[in-house]
């Protein structure tokens, strides 16, 4: 049964909702204020609420504003009850989220009305959630099935071939097969380094706390060089492409965890490799200001569509991932964001006016300046 909450300071108005509403088959809960709509909302979970605005302990601007900030009610279908028929004053609660006004004097008609929209239209979106949920669960299992086998069948192939005909095979050939072996080989390992590391975060033995207490302070350059590198294993393409790196201040340390910012520093190298055209290059400069040490990673690839700048950061995001052939799970911005965000650092991603990407990290300096 459909549970409303009534929240209204005059008893008649309120009982006399109530009434129409029970008598609709609707189960009704009441309730005289802000404060006791808030304490019922949170205790019975209903489906709707009719709320008056102007009222005593917290007003209806107030109450919406507290249940849109919880995440329990944050979708809450809320209707407002007013005496006033202006524009501003309804613009501002459609503007704090509510989804209708009525305004006093209102017929029981147009109270079931509203009531009865405002739920058919949650019930419209609740549905096309849950299709859209499912849709997104479907193609994650679809991407992790394919991410985890793909290398383990080319392993598994070239391990059979290896065992029934290495007598046959001519150096070049074994050259071939262990270079596939070797390449799939890396991608788990990709794969899983990614995993640990958002899991060491999630479960904070990856944190700001643990690294002011045992990180260690590393020279720069010391975290650059074998970044480059791993880049190379992680980029899905363009893994021979010259990466430039100009180090101002190559002395300069940061407090880490080397290994953490090693890898989160590649995944955005190996991302700036995979997108590069060929025939082009990847640049990296480091450089001291003052307190704080920075990094860009700048390519050549096409850029990013400035409404999905923001996305590339979130995990399991890829541009385009079947017109550009990708692999992988879309984690490397995530984690490296992530990495970066533990060790007290910024990261940024801006479209370079010249073309291609710039990636901004930075971190601060050690010894800190006090």
């Amino acid at each position: 049964m459909t549970k409303i909450l009534v929240v209204e300071d005059e008893a008649p108005l309120r009982e006399s909702i109530v009434d129409t509403l029970e008598f609709e088959g609707y189960d009704v809960v009441a309730a005289a204020d802000g404060q006791q709509g808030w304490n019922t909302a949170r205790r019975e979970q209903p489906d709707l609420v009719v709320c008056d605005i102007a009222m005593p302990e917290l007003n209806g601007y107030e109450l919406l504003l507290k249940l849109r900030e919880d995440p329990e009610t944050a979708s809450l279908p809320f209707i407002f009850l007013t005496a006033r028929a202006d524009r501003p004053f309804m613009r501002h609660g459609m503007e704090l989220g509510a989804d209708d006004y009525l305004t006093k004097p209102f017929t029981h008609a147009d109270l079931l009305a509203a009531i009865r929209a405002r739920l058919a239209r949650h019930t419209a979106l609740k549905k096309a959630g849950s299709h859209d949920l499912d849709r997104m669960k479907t193609e994650f299992v679809r991407l992790i099935t394919h991410e985890l086998r793909t290398p383990l069948v080319s392993i598994t192939a070239v391990q059979d071939i290896v065992e029934q005909q290495l007598n046959f095979l001519s150096p070049a050939e074994l050259d071939e097969l262990l270079r596939i072996q070797r390449s799939g080989g890396q991608r788990l390992h990709h794969l899983v380094e990614q995993s640990v590391l958002l899991t060491e975060i999630r479960a904070g033995t990856l944190s700001r706390e643990s690294l002011a207490e045992k990180g260690v302070p590393t020279v720069i350059w010391d975290v650059l060089t074998p970044a480059i590198n791993l880049a190379r294993r992680f980029a899905h393409r363009n893994r021979e492409m010259p990466v430039y790196l100009d180090d101002k201040h190559g002395s300069a340390q940061v407090r880490c965890s080397p290994g953490a910012l090693r890898h989160a520093i590649a995944e955005i190298i190996a991302n700036a490799l995979t997108y590069s055209p060929e025939g082009s290059d990847v640049r990296v400069e480091q450089w001291q200001a003052d307190s704080s040490v920075w990094i860009t990673i700048t390519d050549c690839g096409p850029g990013i569509p400035a409404d999905k700048i923001d996305l590339m950061t979130h995990e399991f995001q890829q541009l385009d991932r079947d017109t550009n052939e990708q692999q992988g799970l879309g984690l490397g911005l995530a984690v490296a964001r992530q990495i970066i965000d533990v060790h007290d650092g910024e990261l940024q991603i801006k479209n370079n006016p010249a073309g291609g990407t710039v990636v901004i990290i930075r971190l601060p300096a050690w010894p800190e300046k006090s």
